[in-house]
């Protein structure tokens, strides 16, 4: 969380969430230590930090599915409800 890239995602974003990410890093690298690989130091676990959050919060169009019509033109949108529900 001190190095200089880390630092200034967490003043830019939710602290919260950056140590979130963070901690991730940081199972994934004791994980991978357990099973015998070697430890990542402290600059490399920054800059993968980094790039993971800015490739979370990178804008981008993306496809999606426009579905609003399927409850109209199916008659599911009148689908009739239990009492229940």
């Amino acid at each position: 969380m001190s190095s200089e890239g880390v630092a200034a995602l967490a003043e830019a974003y939710s602290r919260e969430w950056v140590v979130e990410v963070v901690r991730e890093h940081l199972d994934r690298a004791r994980l991978n230590v357990r099973q015998g690989g070697r430890a990542p130091g402290a600059r490399e676990l920054a800059v993968e930090v980094c790039r993971q959050v800015a490739a979370m919060t990178r804008v981008s169009p993306r496809r999606v599915i426009n579905a609003t019509g399927v409850g109209i033109h199916t008659n599911l949108g009148r689908a009739p409800l239990s009492p229940a529900a």
